[in-house]
């Protein structure tokens, strides 16, 4: 038997995780990996529930650890089941609504990552010598609970402190005054405008069709972003982002004859016709009052339109 048994626990959780994390990516593959995107914030999930069954696995085998195997078998794996599904019903109620976006079930994989780490566990701790006291065991259960809690709560600060870490340079966007309607913002374009920075941001010159393809890569994450409309004599007058508006009143409401700028659409576009998947990274904005974006533009940039108006761009450079 392991006489190390915090080593012995570490490996369990990494056990955990890598069980979860093979069954997450078997399910994918039969998806055509539909819902990849899930699986970072299924295991920010994963983590705290393997760290409590780290803390407080011991104390539950020690229960039945003089059983025969098979019906300890029964029992860690009934057991593993309970603690899945009262996690996944505590994942609902801290998530909402958004419990139901992971595009995968995520309880079965819980299911198996526990019951693997509870049979290292069973495997590789020593059993013990002496009658266990009820203090300790009521102790060892609290602490499971608490475990999961810290879990949750580290995930968090090292999810944060990743996003600070790894957050996009902060952009300036410059539209021309009088400018409403759809924008695009094509990135990576060897030949599109050059690099430019004002105060350690991103400076983005919108033209007046509305579509600006630029030398910066596309970043994404958590942006920091400011709007201005500039006139000719190179005056700027800012104005605010806005996800929607709401039907209720509210005195914080940005009033709706308003102009701002919707964030419609971020991401990359690949041409599915051609072999190596030629595309480009984009960002589509919307500018204008509320009446304007009733209903909100739902066209896209096909390829076509990218290369003629992209040939149109590089001819007026000339």
């Amino acid at each position: 038997m392991n006489k190390r048994p915090f080593i012995t626990k570490l490996f369990s959780i990494l056990l955990n995780l890598l069980t979860c994390l093979i069954a997450a990516a078997i399910i994918l593959y039969r998806q055509d990996w539909f819902g990849k995107g899930d699986t970072r914030a299924f295991m920010f999930w994963t983590v705290p529930l393997a760290l409590g069954l780290a803390v407080s696995g011991e104390t539950l085998l020690n229960l039945f650890r003089t059983l025969g195997f098979g019906l300890r078998l029964l029992i860690i794996i009934a057991a593993a089941g309970l603690l899945s599904f009262a996690w996944a019903y505590s994942v609902v109620l801290m998530l909402g609504v958004w419990s139901g976006a992971f595009s995968f079930s995520i309880l079965p994989l819980w299911m198996a990552g526990c019951t693997v780490q509870l049979l290292f566990l069973d495997w590789r701790l020593p059993q013990p010598t002496d009658k266990i006291k009820g203090s300790k065991v009521l102790l060892g259960f609290l602490s499971f609970p608490a475990a999961l809690m810290v879990g949750v709560f580290a995930m968090y600060f090292l999810w944060q402190a990743g996003s600070y870490m790894t957050r996009p340079e902060r952009e300036t966007f410059l539209f021309p005054e009088n400018f409403r309607g759809a924008v695009y913002v094509v990135y990576g374009q060897k030949n599109g405008e050059p690099k430019a920075y004002e105060k350690n941001r991103r400076l983005y010159q919108i033209p007046d069709n509305g579509i600006l393809f630029t030398q910066f890569k596309a970043e994404y994450g958590r942006t920091d972003q400011d709007y201005f409309f500039v006139d000719r004599a190179g005056k700027r007058t800012p104005f605010v982002q806005k996800e929607a508006w709401i039907s209720s009143k509210n005195k914080d409401e940005t009033p709706k004859d308003s102009t701002v700028v919707f964030i419609l659409d971020t991401g990359h576009m690949a041409d599915s016709s051609m072999a190596d998947s030629i595309g480009f990274h984009y960002t589509k904005f919307f500018v204008g009052a509320y009446h304007q974006t009733q209903p909100l533009p739902s066209d896209r940039l096909s390829f076509e339109k990218v290369d003629s108006l992209r040939n149109a761009y590089l001819k007026n450079k000339r």
